[in-house]
């Protein structure tokens, strides 16, 4: 990590925000993102409302922008932004990530030429099943904010929502912060469920850039969380149905295909984010089962748990 130069400043906001927090005006339906059963979904803040009737359906766009793209801070909480920090709400009573809102700035973000993302296998959010490609997706991402197992930061996610949507309004966050790395950027993601589902049905995502009001950077979206190979999603339990895509119901003895690090001795999911970390000396692509690939010697990974 970089070093912090603001470190009294944070530790105020941080608890200037908890307070805020605590009277209830930077929550999404009081304790997070749920929507309820009327379709309604209040984001977390007192001025903008997610509703499901709002949202158009997924047809292939894989975020939309809300509010005419205009994130919802308040003029206190850009204020308390002029010096970093990082908060991360409690998980609700269902064990459900609620909101994780940040004052983000190039000082403290990690050093990825000197630093490596830690291992996140230990956390099993809320709708997690192994076995059915699902992804540990980061609200506040570790390269923005370093941070790694953290429980209240990580939601299930799908490939694509975490890298064909998230990643793209995280790299445009990034470029500003490296390119104005004396100046902060206030993030906010919050993760929207539908009732008493286990699994996001998406997040909204927003940012804006502090001392250049939002002149730099400014955005306000929702990033939808499907899978676009005909998987089917039960979002209340976290259930993954593949019949649709395999033709046959995902079974461990199934032939499919795998990405093998044959340095490691480990297998992965082709979607998993740590086969990008694979030099394609040690990179293998095979369809075998689960078991044989055991048998071989291979472990499953422990960040996708194929």
């Amino acid at each position: 990590m970089r070093q912090n130069k603001a470190a009294g400043g944070r530790r105020l906001a941080v608890l200037l925000l908890s307070l805020i927090l605590a009277l209830g005006l930077l929550t999404a339906c009081g304790t997070n993102g749920e929507i309820s059963d009327d379709g309604t979904a209040e984001s977390n803040n007192d001025t903008a409302v997610i509703t499901l009737k709002d949202l158009p359906p997924y047809d292939g766009q894989r975020y939309v922008e809300l509010n005419g793209n205009k994130p919802s801070f308040t003029d206190a909480e850009l204020k308390e932004a002029k010096e970093a920090y990082k908060f991360f709400g409690d998980l609700d009573k269902m064990g459900r990530c609620t909101v994780a809102q940040a004052s983000l700035c190039y000082s403290e973000m990690p050093d990825q030429k000197r630093e490596e993302r830690g291992d996140i296998s230990s956390v099993h959010p809320s709708g997690w099943h192994s076995g059915m490609e699902w992804e540990r997706m980061h609200l506040i991402a570790w390269a923005l904010s370093g941070e790694n197992a953290n429980p209240q930061n990580l939601i299930t996610g799908t490939h694509d929502c975490n890298y064909n949507a998230m990643r793209i309004l995280e790299g445009r966050t990034a470029r500003y912060l490296e390119d104005n790395p004396r100046k902060h950027v206030l993030y906010r993601v919050t993760p929207i469920f539908s009732g008493k589902e286990l699994v996001a049905r998406g997040v909204q995502m927003e940012a804006e850039s502090v001392e250049d009001k939002g002149r730099g950077l400014s955005f306000n979206v929702y990033c939808y969380n499907v899978r676009t190979d005909g998987a089917v999603i039960n979002y209340k339990t976290g259930a993954v149905d593949s019949t649709a895509v395999t033709g046959q119901a995902q079974k461990p003895n199934n032939k499919r295909v795998y990405i093998l690090n044959t340095n490691s001795m480990k297998f992965h999911y082709p979607s998993c984010s740590g086969v990008a970390d694979i030099s394609d000396w040690n990179k293998k692509k095979v369809k075998a089962t689960r078991q044989e690939l055991i048998k071989q010697g291979y472990d499953p990974c422990g960040m996708c748990e194929p």
